[in-house]
């Protein structure tokens, strides 16, 4: 089943993180519409998790070599490729063949990249491809879910999730490093799991099927309120630890938006998010390519940035529809063979 609605907000939101890049309004008031780019990566969250339930709530029998196939080739033929052009952007730029980097590469690989926000980062993203950070959240969140969706009891699962990221904040708070953050961050996703669950259950999203989400969300906030307030760092509103609190606070605010939206009954539709549907089926190439090949380099086109961001954007969205549609339709079909 195909909700028009949350496809034509992935859309919107691939969109958004351009438009962010682009630095539209940038020292204007416009710059707060148009410099939040991180809301999008949070609304990604909340969609990938609402949709991994949705489409996963019937498999009672749910192999986790099934699982880990369509998982993976959903994220690695796109993820290879934003790699690949990444080092060929700035291997352009520079005019010679840059160097590997055979352990960034492993590193982004194995989905460890990072945006350089927080300590205890292990990886930069690939050659300077910043989008990148969110895949490892996201990676990791689908291979947090299988277990507890397949082996936790149905009425524990969103309590297991949520000991998960009390986890993550505690040894993060102790000593910094990758894992813990994504624990951390996992009940962002995971509200988008309640969601799905609400949806399937009631149809309905009433003040008390929130409850769960309030509380955590109650919970984790505070927690990191209370780590803010012991920070010995420099306030950076971008960096840990305020990105922190900013992150779910963009999450659970979203989440509210969302439910006033549809008790309102999606007014204005049609002529705002609706637009966005034929980005929807790719918007993961979109949100992995652009910055390497629009954004990063001045490459020096006749006529200036403008005409070089113009041709580069229908680039980008042929690029997208190659490997995103065509390419990831071969994928699917080689790989259903391994698949009962």
């Amino acid at each position: 089943m195909k909700f028009e609605k949350l496809e034509s907000l992935r859309g919107f939101a691939a969109m958004y993180v351009l438009i962010h890049h682009l630095k539209i309004g940038q020292g204007t008031k416009l710059a707060l519409l148009t410099m939040q780019g991180q809301v999008a990566v949070m609304l990604f969250f909340v969609l990938s998790g609402f949709v991994i339930m949705y489409s996963s709530r019937k498999k009672v029998n749910y192999s986790f070599k099934e699982y880990f196939i369509k998982r993976f080739r959903r994220i690695y033929p796109v993820l290879i490729a934003a790699m690949a052009f990444a080092y060929i952007m700035a291997s352009i730029n520079a005019k010679e063949f840059l160097p590997l980097k055979p352990l960034e590469m492993l590193g982004n690989l194995l989905n460890l990249q990072d945006m350089g926000r927080h300590p205890g980062q292990w990886f930069d993203a690939y050659y300077g491809n910043t989008p990148l950070w969110s895949l490892t959240y996201e990676w990791w969140f689908y291979m947090l879910f299988f277990p507890i969706f397949r082996f936790v009891n149905y009425a524990k699962q969103k309590w297991v999730a949520l000991a998960l990221s009390v986890t993550g904040f505690i040894t993060y708070y102790i000593h910094p490093n990758q894992i813990s953050i994504i624990l951390e961050y996992f009940i962002l996703w995971w509200w988008g799991v309640e969601l799905a669950r609400i949806w399937v259950e009631t149809k309905d999203f009433k003040l008390s099927s929130m409850k769960f989400i309030t509380g955590s969300f109650v919970l984790m906030f505070s927690m990191l309120l209370f780590q803010q307030f012991m920070s010995t760092e420099e306030f950076r509103i971008g960096f840990h630890p305020f990105i922190e609190l900013r992150h779910f606070a963009y999450c659970f605010i979203l989440i509210g938006l969302g439910l006033l939206w549809r008790k309102m009954k999606y007014v204005g539709y049609k002529y705002t998010f609706r637009l966005f549907l034929w980005f929807a089926p790719i918007s993961y190439g979109i949100y992995v390519f652009h910055y390497p090949i629009m954004m990063k380099y001045n490459l020096g086109f006749p006529g200036g940035k403008i005409v070089q961001l113009i041709v580069m954007f229908f680039i980008v969205l042929l690029l997208s529809h190659l490997i995103e549609v065509v390419l990831q339709k071969r994928v699917n079909r080689w790989s259903n063979k391994f698949i009962k």
